[in-house]
């Protein structure tokens, strides 16, 4: 199998339309000892369900995911069996809800604490790559959808550097929303709350956060982006604070695929960024671009939307050894999605050395 350097697979790209999907290999490039789940789950504190715990031991993994699923397919069976399982299966849902909100908790509790824990050397790298996405100049309304819940990406979009020789031009659909004139300040009055714009600038959003993130709150008839800039507090810190108090973020952390496509379906804001991403795998002359994206099943949702479409190619980033079980794995479902596709619509399948992007540096 031919593994092309990262260069080499953005040469072979140039002047066609390239998007770009994050999975948690992204992060866990930059802060391997935070974001891997091994790291979550020995952080992680289970008190408030030590039933879970056991459920990891039993099931011989450290996967959050993989033990929601296994905790919502047993509540879902359960009743086949008697209806003497009735209080059994109300356990079940509720410690399958109470290790999504851990999961955020150890997220948030985790993380790194301010943008300045990142390196000068390590944003300038990141936003390199991004520019082979955001730049205008070589990709016109292209893309970025990733399925990270952390601050890695938005903190590498506002890094601000002027000596840069491209511009990165991005937009995630939060505004401050309009509210009108008032003379006696001389012009336009706008709310104080960062909100997504979803009925008036969305058209123009290039960055989706398809399985919502730390900063993202809804707050019923409005979803709210945490900033520092309107605060002066660090957003690790306001996440923090809405845990403690009992508001979480706009997380999709279901057990399987098919929990997770009907949340997204339910949420406005995801929804949007759902059909933004099926839109684009469905133009035949668009590319894919994947790095530390696992092609895990139960993230099926996205991977069988390529392989449902007609984008013309995609280039996914293997990291290590290719003859790696789990490197095999991932080339292995690429080329099963790939059979998926309708003969008129072949989908050129390539990969590319992931640690040759150089993410961070």
């Amino acid at each position: 199998m031919e593994l092309l350097t990262f260069d080499e697979a953005v040469k072979r790209t140039d002047g066609q339309k390239r998007h770009l999907i994050l999975g948690n290999g992204f992060s866990i490039a930059c802060k391997p000892n935070i974001f891997h789940y091994d790291t979550l789950y020995n952080q992680a504190d289970f008190n408030g369900c030590a039933n879970v715990e056991r459920v990891f031991e039993k099931l011989g993994t450290h996967d959050f995911e993989l033990v929601i699923d296994a905790l919502e397919k047993a509540s879902l069976v359960a009743p086949i069996y008697g209806n003497e399982f009735v209080e059994l299966i109300n356990i079940l849902e509720t410690d399958a809800t109470a290790l999504k909100h851990l999961l955020v908790d150890t997220v948030a509790n985790n993380h790194p604490a301010r943008p300045n824990d990142i390196t000068d050397k390590e944003y300038k790298a990141c936003r390199i790559f991004l520019s082979n996405f955001l730049n205008e100049d070589v990709c016109q309304r292209c893309s970025v959808y990733t399925l990270n819940y952390d601050l890695m990406l938005y903190w590498a979009l506002m890094y601000e550097n002027e000596f840069e020789s491209f511009k990165l031009t991005f937009n995630d659909g939060f505004n401050n929303e309009f509210i009108g004139f008032d003379d006696s300040v001389d012009g336009a009055i706008f709310s104080p709350d960062v909100t997504w714009q979803g009925e008036t600038q969305s058209h123009k959003q290039n960055i989706h956060y398809l399985h919502g993130a730390l900063h993202l709150y809804d707050e019923g008839d409005q979803l709210t982006k945490y900033t520092w800039k309107n605060t002066g507090v660090a957003l690790t810190e306001q996440a923090r604070y809405s845990i403690e108090n009992g508001f979480f973020p706009l997380f999709v952390s279901e057990g399987s695929s098919y929990k997770k496509k009907e949340k997204i379906l339910h949420a406005a804001y995801l929804h949007k960024a759902y059909r933004s991403f099926v839109s684009n795998t469905l133009v035949n002359g668009a590319t894919f671009f994947t790095y530390g994206y696992s092609f895990s099943e139960n993230d099926d949702h996205i991977s069988h939307r390529i392989g449902d479409g007609k984008c013309k190619a995609i280039f996914v980033g293997i990291y290590g050894d290719p003859n790696e079980d789990r490197n095999k794995k991932i080339i292995d479902k690429v080329r099963a999605i790939s059979e998926m596709r309708n003969t008129k619509y072949p989908l050129d399948i390539n990969f590319y050395d992931a640690e040759s992007a150089k993410v961070w540096g």
